[in-house]
């Protein structure tokens, strides 16, 4: 098994750093997270900057801080982070962090501004208090309201608000009361993910909160319509910019670029090789445990395509045939002739691009499978 001090020396241009820490458990969530005490915090924040240190490139193009809730840190934890980064790396274009409304405060979004993070990611999920309760969130419009207020207000006006779709007692009207709140406080760039039942989660025990696949396919045409007549464009799956306001850190991983993955159950893409951190807390922090990495994977040329068509398939804009061929030597149509002849009508070319069509990115998974499935079965 690699060593991570062996892994981190790699080069990348993008790192994503996991904060665990949450105030309480959402019912949908499956992420890897808990709720510490403060001397929890702190050893932890310890371990991840001695991880941090042993990252050899000190030049990045993006940052991405996420959980859990990043914005539950102490004040002291969350400064002595943002302080290590800040001296250890220069970020060239976009430093993110995600929040919760009810964990941010002023002194926060101070500190989040005076260490150079410019883009901020609010889980708002939805403002309809029936499916905040459903959810177990802990805020309200009003908190967002704040939130937003609050980093506007301290020059931080990148900002993306995250809902989900494909709750059992919503319908349209609720997704264009959320729509209209982001367009309304003027944010950059929105995400609306349809709901996973999540085995494990405390909403996998609920009754009745499954909705069809109808239901789905009407509420993601309406919220993808309805963002493009105020200028959110949708370049991938669930996600909506106006125009340069793109994740670029998230870009980086629908363009199969290597990006670094520090912290309890954060993934990486490294070399050629794909890993993730153990999300045991114990084998975290015992540095003589080969339980560090739990999962390893080397990649060969055929997985390296796959994950190529798999995430640029993702975008809008889909993959380049050109890019594709010199990467893999390969003429698409003649090595997947027999699967995209019987998913042709799911396809736009455009020019030298092939992408799925706007109206089946919904079950772009399904379109997946077909496509790919020989590709995944040969690994």
């Amino acid at each position: 098994m690699i060593s991570l001090k062996k892994l981190y020396s790699y080069p990348s241009d993008h790192l994503y750093i996991h904060i665990p820490f949450c105030e309480h458990i959402c019912s949908y969530c499956d992420f890897c997270k808990f709720i510490p005490n403060y001397s929890k915090q702190e050893e932890y924040i310890d371990y991840l900057i001695n991880d941090l240190k042993l990252i050899t490139q000190n030049r990045l193009k993006t940052i991405y801080i996420g959980g859990g809730t990043p914005s539950y840190l102490r004040y002291d934890l969350l400064e002595k982070l943002l302080k290590f980064l800040n001296d250890k790396f220069t970020v060239e274009l976009e430093f993110s962090f995600e929040i919760n409304p009810e964990s941010i405060t002023e002194d926060k979004v101070n500190l989040l501004k005076s260490y150079n993070v410019n883009r901020i990611s609010i889980g708002v999920q939805s403002l309809n208090l029936d499916s905040i309760k459903i959810l177990q969130r802990n805020h309200d419009i009003t908190k967002v309201d704040n939130s937003i207020a609050l980093l506007q207000k301290n020059g931080i006006d990148n900002i993306n608000l995250d809902f989900i779709y494909g709750l059992s007692n919503e319908n349209i009207n609720d997704i264009k009361f959320n729509l209209d709140y982001a367009i309304s406080k003027q944010v950059k760039h929105v995400s609306y993910y349809a709901l996973q039942i999540e085995k494990g989660t405390k909403l996998a025990k609920l009754s009745n909160i499954i909705v069809d696949d109808d239901k789905l396919a009407d509420e993601y045409e309406f919220i993808t319509s309805y963002l493009s007549k105020y200028g959110y464009h949708r370049y991938e799956v669930s996600n909506f910019a106006l125009d340069n306001y793109e994740s670029k850190h998230n870009l980086a991983y629908w363009l199969n670029k290597k990006y670094y993955g520090v912290g309890l159950s954060s993934s990486g893409y490294l070399n050629n090789i794909r890993y993730t951190i153990t999300d045991r807390y114990l084998d975290y922090i015992n540095r003589k445990s080969k339980k560090i990495i739990s999962n390893f994977e080397i990649l060969n040329q055929n997985d390296d395509e796959f994950n190529y068509l798999m995430l640029h398939l993702r975008l809008k804009k889909g993959f380049s045939i050109n890019e594709y061929f010199n990467l893999y030597k390969k003429d698409f149509f003649e090595e997947y002739k027999k699967e995209y002849i019987s998913l042709k009508d799911y396809f736009d070319l455009n020019s030298d691009y092939l992408s799925i069509k706007d109206k089946y990115l919904y079950i772009l998974d399904e379109i997946l499978i077909d496509l790919l499935h020989f590709k995944n079965d040969a690994q």
